[in-house]
């Protein structure tokens, strides 16, 4: 009865009804399938947002990285540039510091010649000037001369130390105290120049006079006195020009004996004229020292600064 109610109901449908009911039903279901494709979508895009968020943060989070680095090496740049100015004036401060010394100490003193090689002859007293004297392929008379001459140019007050160099060839040195001696003194004992060290002075007070001395210095102390007596009868002869001896016409003094007197709590040998006055003489320092002059206040002088040096 139901099946024969269907095949009535079947029957007494149109095709049109039919053909819209279809419409009706593809079209429901097309909207369900563009509701369905637009949830879809909008799950993707919230999906590719936040995947999108995350990488925004790395990138920020990186470029914060790279600008904490950039900071890092413009300022260890800045400290190197720092201690880089900081090292440049401590090199010009101190170049400039020593060239005004050197240029001071260069003013101040004469200079040997560059060229000398060996050991520079000591002021063995202290002396506030210099002076070269050059005494290269000269003879006796004309080095005698020359120190002469330098003595008498000088007007300096204080102590003035003639410093005797050779040229030997592209060296230039400094006479020692035996080729000094043995050049001046012709009948000066061989023994005593063997005796002799390196180091002698002669030098010139320009407190008293200008007058010239010669300091000699020795080992063996007993034979030097013994030889320095030998040679007494001939030290007026030999050295009367180059101490500048004033004979006063008496040439007596060329013979007369040298006496041993104390001077200034010195032992001494002293040549004095026929009125007891003093001409010339020589004192020891020391047991390995001894300095000759025409003045007693220079010997007085030359012993007060080496006695002054001994004490420092």
């Amino acid at each position: 009865m139901a099946q024969k109610d269907s095949e009535k109901e079947y029957e007494a449908l149109k095709s049109e009804d039919v053909t819209e009911q279809l419409e009706n039903f593809t079209n429901s279901n097309s909207s369900q399938r563009k509701k369905t494709h637009v949830r879809t979508f909008a799950k993707d895009v919230a999906e590719q947002m936040r995947t999108d968020s995350a990488s925004v943060v790395k990138i920020a989070l990186a470029e914060q990285g790279r600008h904490r680095e950039y900071e890092k090496i413009v300022k260890n740049t800045k400290k190197q540039q720092v201690i880089f100015l900081i090292l440049t004036f401590i090199f010009v401060v101190g170049g400039a510091i020593i060239f005004a010394f050197a240029l001071r100490s260069e003013q101040s003193t004469v200079s040997l010649d560059q060229s000398i090689q060996q050991e520079r002859a000591n002021s063995i007293v202290f002396s506030e000037n210099q002076i070269i004297v050059d005494v290269t392929n000269l003879s006796r008379s004309e080095i005698i001369t020359n120190f002469t001459q330098s003595a008498e140019s000088t007007r300096e007050k204080g102590i003035t130390n003639l410093i005797a160099v050779i040229k030997e060839g592209s060296l230039t040195r400094t006479l020692n105290g035996g080729e000094f001696l043995s050049t001046l003194a012709l009948n000066v004992p061989s023994n005593l120049i063997s005796l002799l060290r390196k180091d002698f002075m002669i030098g010139v007070d320009g407190n008293n006079d200008y007058a010239l001395f010669i300091i000699i210095s020795f080992d063996n102390f007993d034979n030097v006195i013994n030889l320095m007596r030998e040679w007494e009868p001939f030290f007026v002869q030999d050295m009367s020009r180059i101490l500048t001896v004033q004979t006063g016409g008496d040439l007596e003094l060329f013979s007369r004996s040298f006496q041993s007197e104390i001077l200034f709590n010195k032992e001494s040998r002293v040549l004095r004229d026929r009125n007891q006055g003093y001409v010339v003489g020589y004192t020891f320092m020391d047991r390995n020292t001894l300095v000759l002059s025409t003045k007693l206040e220079t010997i007085r002088e030359v012993l007060s600064r080496y006695s002054n040096q001994s004490i420092k």
